[in-house]
């Protein structure tokens, strides 16, 4: 884009978080953004209207000075990527990008700059994880996340392809939800992680199949995240999120609902954490009790003494990122 273009952009942007009440926060991503004509012009614009900025680059034009001009313009984070060790990371980038990109992770920290490191983790690279791990850790990086890489072709997405992982082994990244407190340490609980996006959307449909609407409340939830309470013509409670995950229970246990929500919770911050939105939908009892119901769980291995308490729906936002609402003044109370 020209300045021009760049400069209707953020004034539009600027427009649509004045009309719907939000704080804007860009993120400013590449190539490498430092290198467009107008970079430090956008910088300038965003200073004078006091917006906060994530950058999203590489290292190999990042100096003490220009990292310094950064932070006084208003950036909060600097993201780089590391794709596995220093072998299979060259081989993703260039020669030389690993050992670089770790060394100005201090310069970053060094100028105030919250410094991120992003793995996109793929079959090639995902036996490197711990050691990558380790080697941000050692190089005081202040944020790491990763993200599983997401196939756009037949060629790369399919099971004999090097960037395929397999259900079995990405299972390993939702040791969050298995990790959660839990009553008594009892681990009476099991999930079911759904990541056949036609098996969700059919699990979507469930959960709506028996949704008694005259049971509810109240009727609307807001204007930027329209609900299937709101909205009457939408078929799928899990709205159309490709990823599913099943939390069931024992039924006689007096702490089922407690501990299904503390794993729901438990994944949602590991979602939020690795930029992957995410929700916890509720009905999980009505979705399964059915015929069809009872023969998914049998097929899945669901013993039969466990119920369905809520679902995690995983996916990407396909829009703007809504803002947490405005708390309210009275629902804390401190007693000393």
């Amino acid at each position: 884009m020209n300045w021009e273009q760049m400069k209707t952009v953020f004034f539009n942007a600027l427009d649509f978080c004045e009309h719907f009440d939000r704080l804007p926060y860009f993120y400013l991503s590449g190539g490498d953004p430092i290198l467009h004509t107008h970079f430090w012009d956008l910088l300038g614009l965003m200073k004078e209207h006091e917006i906060p900025f994530t950058l999203m680059g590489n290292p190999f034009h990042l100096t003490a000075e220009n990292l310094k001009k950064m932070k006084e313009l208003g950036c909060d984070k600097y993201q780089m990527s590391i794709d596995g060790m220093e072998e299979t990371h060259d081989w993703f980038r260039k020669p030389g990008s690993f050992k670089t990109t770790l060394a100005k992770i201090r310069l970053i920290n060094e100028a105030r700059i919250t410094s991120v490191i992003m793995t996109t983790v793929s079959g090639t690279n995902i036996e490197e994880i711990p050691s990558v791990v380790d080697a941000v850790v050692d190089s005081e990086a202040q944020v790491y996340a990763f993200a599983r890489y997401v196939p756009t072709s037949d060629g790369k997405g399919n099971e004999k392809s090097d960037w395929y992982i397999s259900p079995e082994r990405y299972r390993d990244f939702l040791e969050a939800g298995n990790f959660a407190p839990n009553a008594g340490g009892g681990q009476r609980s099991m999930m079911v992680a759904v990541h056949n996006s036609e098996m969700a959307a059919y699990l979507g449909r469930m959960n709506l199949a028996r949704f008694n609407r005259s049971n509810l409340s109240g009727s609307y939830v807001s204007a930027e995240q329209p609900s299937v309470i709101d909205d009457p013509t939408m078929k799928n409670g899990f709205y159309d999120a490709p990823t599913v995950v099943c939390i069931f229970c024992q039924d006689d246990f007096l702490f089922k609902v407690a501990d299904a929500f503390c794993i729901a919770e438990n994944m949602i911050l590991q979602a939020t954490e690795l930029e992957i939105a995410s929700c916890i939908i509720s009905r999980g009892e009505e979705t399964f009790d059915s015929a069809e119901g009872k023969t998914l769980c049998k097929e899945w291995g669901v013993p039969e003494n466990y119920t369905c308490q809520c679902f995690v729906i995983l996916g990407y936002i396909d829009g703007p990122q809504p803002a947490s609402k405005p708390r309210k003044s009275n629902r804390l109370v401190v007693v000393e």
